[in-house]
């Protein structure tokens, strides 16, 4: 379609940041992995990715559930050191941004290699090596159609993030630590 721009590799892009996404919802590696992996990996199959690649994708961003906050490691931490947790969760937020930069661009890169010998191998032997000649391409009204779906799960996100760092949501909820919180930022 025309005005539609066709990304490679950006389907493992888009598993990488909803691995972070719900690994700042859940807290939990495990718990990413399972939930993202059960729909990311057969629909990257499909598209052309190989299996390792695409298990890799979802693998290691399921480890960004122990970064980004708010990370039940990062909690258990801070009650056994008796540290302060927003300061925690503060310090999570960069190397996690960091690594989700980093695992997206290195998917782009894999996939084009893999994309192109995948064609290569296409045009030499002639067997199916993976879905190349089919191209799902989503126009603007298309894209905007599916926000609804999304909208409920960013709002949510956006509500903890804001109850966590504003300190609404601390053990200790009181008016001192929520003005020690912002007089910090």
């Amino acid at each position: 379609m025309p005005g539609c721009i066709a990304w490679p590799g950006g389907l493992g892009v888009a598993n990488v940041f909803a691995c972070a996404l719900f690994a700042a919802m859940a807290g939990s590696s495990p718990a990413t992995c399972s939930a993202i992996g059960s729909a990311g990996i057969p629909e990257m199959r499909k598209r052309g990715y190989s299996g390792g690649f695409a298990a890799g994708i979802i693998a290691a961003g399921g480890t960004l559930g122990i970064l980004l906050p708010p990370s039940i490691t990062m909690i258990l931490f801070a009650v056994a050191a008796e540290k302060s947790l927003g300061r925690l969760f503060l310090a999570g937020i960069g190397p996690g941004v960091l690594l989700v930069s980093l695992f997206g661009v290195y998917a782009v890169i894999h996939f084009r290699k893999e994309y192109a010998a995948g064609r290569r191998a296409l045009r030499q032997d002639r067997r199916d090596v993976g879905d190349f000649s089919r191209r799902d391409e989503f126009t603007m009204a298309e894209r905007f159609n599916m926000l609804p779906r999304v909208l409920p799960f960013v709002l949510l996100l956006t509500g903890v993030m804001i109850a966590l760092y504003g300190g609404y949501a601390t053990p200790f909820g009181d008016r001192r630590a929520r003005r020690n919180f912002w007089r910090w930022c």
